[in-house]
Parts: structure tokens; sequence; C-alpha cells
């Protein structure tokens, strides 16, 4: 589980954020070799390319500067329901694309790294994280104890970001698979640019 990231204001805790797509990717592997009756299509779609992926690849991979998980960061309505007094958290119900006890510590973990980045670098927790600016001011006035509950009740939530564009993972991976210097290229050209008119679209 990561630690609450102390990081000097105006630095971007990328070391913490490295660490949690290392988590992401490794539960989407484990994930993708279940049985896949039931399975989430990205994962039917990735399934042959993760099971191929190498350690080393992975870590290429995680060190994506831009998060690999999501939580509706794009979903300005979730989140001021979730930060609504009156809203009652009861638990999660029906689909969860992780095992739950997984996706709620790598929830838990995602959100404090999401409320220190937000109070460290604003600015590039935006593209970095995928947050709509009016979520990134629910986060941050939010006490960690109120995102840790969420974390817990809130696991259906938690996905791969870009969960329904196979084709942006199929490139990534790829280009992880290959070498540093396409990994880092596809970082540049493309997840950046498309972090970014995500961003702009969402704002």
């Amino acid at each position: 589980m990561v630690s609450s990231p102390a990081t000097p204001l105006g630095h971007f805790p990328f070391e913490a954020l490295f660490e949690i797509n290392g988590r992401c990717l490794e539960l989407m592997v484990e994930t993708a070799s279940a049985p896949t009756r039931g399975m989430h299509p990205l994962l039917y779609r990735l399934r042959e390319r993760l099971m191929l992926l190498t350690p080393a690849a992975r870590r290429r991979a995680a060190h994506s500067r831009i998060l690999l998980v999501d939580l509706r960061f794009n979903d300005a309505a979730y989140w001021l329901r979730l930060a609504t007094p009156s809203h009652r958290l009861i638990g999660s119900k029906g689909y969860a694309f992780f095992p739950r006890r997984r996706a709620a510590e790598l929830s838990r973990s995602t959100l404090v790294l999401a409320w220190h980045a937000l109070h460290a670098s604003p600015d590039i927790a935006g593209v970095a994280l995928g947050m709509h600016r009016d979520v990134a001011k629910i986060i941050a006035e939010m006490p960690i104890s109120s995102l840790e509950r969420i974390a817990k009740n809130e696991v259906n939530a938690l996905t791969p970001r870009w969960a329904d564009l196979s084709a942006v993972w199929t490139h990534l991976l790829q280009a992880a698979q290959e070498n540093e210097a396409n990994a880092r290229r596809f970082m540049a050209l493309h997840a950046l640019q498309l972090a970014a008119t995500e961003q702009a679209c969402a704002d």
C-alpha cells in the first residue's frame, strides 16, 4: 500500500504514481489470467498482450508520467454527490473491474496520491491524473479519512484509465514491450496529448 507521499510544494509525486501504475498493471495481468467468463472487454482484447508482458516492459509502462488508473475523475456530478454531506456511503454492489479487496487498496492509494498531488502541483495533477477541475477542487478539500471511506465503498468506480479505448492500451503495451525509447515516444506523442485533450474537453 502506498504511504502518504511527502512532497515539497511544486514537486509532483511521480514515484508514488509509478508504483500505483505498476500495481494497476499487475492487477490487469492477474485478472486477465482468470477465466474469460464475465471479463471486461478491455481485458479480453488485451489478454494475450498482457500475458506476454515482461517485467521490464511492465516497469516501462508503469513509468508513464500519467496515471493509468481512473476513479471517475472526469465525472464532476459523481464526485459532487459523494461530497454532499447527506450522501451515505453504503458499499458497492454489482460489477467491479478488479477483485474487490485489491481494488479497495488501489483506490485508497490512488486517492491519497491525488490529494497530495493536488496540493503539491495542481497544474500538473489535472493532466497527469485525468481530472476535471471541479473534481480536483472537491478532492483537494476532502479530509483523507473521507477519501479512505470512499475508496472502501466505491470500488466499482475503479478501472484502468481509457477502459473503453483498447487501442490506446494496445499501443502503450506494444511500445513498452519493445524498448525504453519507444515507450517514452509513445508517452510524448500519444498518451500525454490524449490526456491534455481529455482535460480540455472536461473543462
